[in-house]
């Protein structure tokens, strides 16, 4: 918005996201597109359950130039050893990320990289709290990490492969940085809706897997009372319910998955007892757990709506889902005190 309003039209770009796309659905051919669906990866431990690489590289191969660049991601993964500087490509890239790098050679624009985890030829990379682009050997920095508003180290990628391929399509960099300092987030996203009381509500509604709640709960430094249900899209939880013990004080579960939630967390909790939980509660419905959250919460602290599950148990959507969470915090907001916030 701020780029095509103060610098002139903007190139049409697409990115290749979980959830975004459909089978058979094919972007039209762009100025410049990028793979963001193994960031999930990245913060997940290397598992991903985004688009499939097969279908990635398809839609990677379909265009050509006059496509002037092609954005895949390196990993974040803590893990793996950081990319150093001067290596760049062939092998040194497929020991960090097999499959970007699959994805690598599959191109057929030029090919940029984004990485949190050490230098790159062509792209956009973190270094220490300085985001910096290149561009055929030259540096430029985009910006700090303190200039970015949104919360959480999933947003500094996103800044990142936003940069890359922005640098990509040519656009200016004076107007991703004024893009970058404007930018305060979209609604269900990390969305800050009110604070009631000296405690903060959040909403993340579009946290339909548990790898989303992981992204989400490393996002604050706070103690946290977690919201967590909906409906179970079958994967993995063991590492939110980890991370749930270490950094969530309590954990309120509902809809369909909550005592399947509540049973794994519980699990992990015994594994682990010098853990921050302190208390595990189900509930039929939201609101419940809502109402519950604003009883047991402490000011300083947040209470945080990051399902983990799908909202088709009780909403259309997560949109749905997330407008009745704000619409129950206002609520709150009016019989409990003052409050601020969007």
């Amino acid at each position: 918005g701020i780029a095509e309003a103060r610098h002139g039209p903007v190139p049409p770009v697409w990115f290749l996201r979980p959830g975004l796309l459909q089978e058979g659905d094919e972007p039209g051919a762009p100025a410049a597109g990028g793979d963001l669906s193994g960031q999930e990866a990245g913060l997940s431990g290397g598992r991903s359950h985004g688009i499939p690489t097969q279908r990635r590289a398809r839609l990677f191969r379909k265009h050509p130039p006059p496509l002037r660049g092609q954005v895949v991601p390196l990993p974040v993964d803590a893990d793996r050893a950081p990319l150093r500087p001067g290596q760049e490509g062939g092998r040194d890239v497929r020991q960090i990320d097999p499959v970007a790098a699959g994805l690598g050679d599959r191109v057929r624009g030029r090919l940029h990289w984004f990485s949190a985890r050490g230098p790159v030829k062509n792209g956009a990379y973190l270094d220490g709290d300085r985001l910096i682009l290149v561009l055929d050997g030259r540096e430029r920095l985009l910006c700090r990490r303190d200039e970015i508003l949104l919360r959480g180290d999933h947003n500094v990628l996103n800044v990142l492969a936003a940069g890359a391929i922005a640098q990509a399509a040519g656009i200016e960099i004076e107007a991703m940085r004024e893009a970058i300092r404007g930018f305060t987030g979209v609604e269900h996203r990390l969305e800050v809706v009110a604070e009631v009381n000296g405690v903060q509500y959040v909403n993340d509604s579009i946290a339909t897997a548990p790898e989303r709640v992981v992204a989400a709960l490393r996002s604050f430094d706070e103690p946290i009372v977690l919201l967590a249900g909906g409906r179970d899209k079958k994967l993995p939880w063991d590492e939110m319910a980890k991370l749930t013990v270490e950094r969530v004080r309590y954990l309120l579960c509902f809809g369909e998955a909550g005592p399947m939630i509540a049973d794994v967390v519980g699990r992990a909790q015994a594994m682990a007892p010098d853990g921050m939980l302190e208390g595990i509660e189900e509930f039929d419905d939201m609101e419940s757990a809502v109402i519950r959250a604003a009883e047991v919460a402490h000011p300083g602290e947040v209470v945080l709506l990051s399902p983990g599950g799908t909202s088709f148990d009780a909403y259309r959507d997560f949109a749905e889902r997330g407008r009745h969470f704000r619409e129950l915090v206002m609520a709150l907001a009016g019989i409990q005190g003052t409050a601020h916030g969007h």
